[in-house]
């Protein structure tokens, strides 16, 4: 269920933007064929045509609506895995650290799928 792609070259954020704002949506989550809006369109479709700061602010604003989080947003050890449902991305509900099960630095991330009413866990190792 979980996928990584890479950022989208199209639009800039400055580092340390939460993540690069989930690496810009998960490269706009439909271009590896997700559906990240509920409409079977990726955000990059779906943005207004609008002149590029303005575009660039309503996919900021975009994203940051769909990548819900109860607390905090996941500090990755790895690259971004958020997880796509079929309704889109699951909301995260927090992490905890592994110390001393795995050789590497380890982190258990927890999402919640609203829409099925399930659980993704996984973890990342560095």
């Amino acid at each position: 269920m979980s996928m990584v792609i890479t950022l989208n070259p199209l639009l800039k954020f400055s580092a340390g933007q939460w993540n690069t704002l989930v690496n810009f949506g998960l490269a706009l989550c439909g271009l590896a064929g997700q559906d990240c809006a509920g409409t079977n369109t990726s955000l990059l479709e779906a943005a207004p045509s609008l002149p590029s700061k303005q575009r660039k602010a309503w996919l900021r604003q975009r994203i940051l609506e769909l990548f819900k989080y109860v607390n905090q947003p996941p500090r990755w050890l790895q690259s971004p895995a958020w997880p796509i449902g079929d309704a889109g991305p699951l909301v995260f509900l927090g992490q905890f650290p592994v110390a001393d099960y795995f050789h590497d630095e380890a982190a258990v991330y927890v999402f919640h799928d609203p829409a099925k009413d399930a659980f993704t866990t996984f973890v990342q190792r560095c």
